[in-house]
């Protein structure tokens, strides 16, 4: 989500900070994109099937890998690395839904303490903190930020919400 502030939009150059200087590598991701969708949904609009695999930073590794092998074609060296951009961006897209859903959470808990709450959701601010300090949940179901919901004016994911869940079973 782009930023309101427009001296921080100012500071968000996405077309001349990122499209300009990759254009060609962009291409080829949004390929990428058009052949995996072809590839594991076919006939169906391109779209990112987020439950579908979680494992990003293992299968970047893994095309990074393959283009270390000796005589690939450039083409396949490409493919590679248009698939490891993608994962690469995918990594980066969850985690920055993640940062937004902390972040929501954080400005709706100070909103409800300012007029005198002491709990979000059934939760204290120390059951929120230890959410958000518990370490990264590879391949399970509390990575996977899914189709966003509305709340407090801002897109945020549910994922949050399974994350909680999961926190409150491990002090029962």
């Amino acid at each position: 989500m782009l930023p309101t502030d427009a001296t921080e939009r100012k500071n968000t150059p996405v077309y001349t900070g990122f499209m300009c200087f990759f254009p060609l590598g962009i291409a080829e991701v949004a390929k990428h994109s058009h052949d995996s969708t072809q590839q594991h949904h076919p006939g169906e609009p391109c779209h990112w099937d987020k439950n579908k695999s979680t494992d990003e930073k293992d299968s970047q590794a893994r095309h990074l890998l393959d283009q270390t092998f000796p005589d690939q074609t450039l083409d396949e060296l490409i493919l590679h690395a248009r698939a490891g951009a993608w994962r690469a961006m995918a990594n980066l897209e969850r985690l920055c839904a993640e940062r937004q859903v902390r972040d929501a959470w954080q400005r709706e808990y100070n909103a409800r303490v300012a007029n005198g709450e002491d709990e979000i959701r059934g939760h204290t601010y120390e059951t929120w903190m230890r959410v958000h300090k518990t370490p990264r949940f590879e391949n399970s179901n509390l990575q996977n930020l899914v189709e966003p919901e509305k709340i407090t004016g801002r897109w945020i994911s549910p994922g949050i919400e399974a994350k909680a869940a999961y926190i409150e079973s491990l002090n029962r």
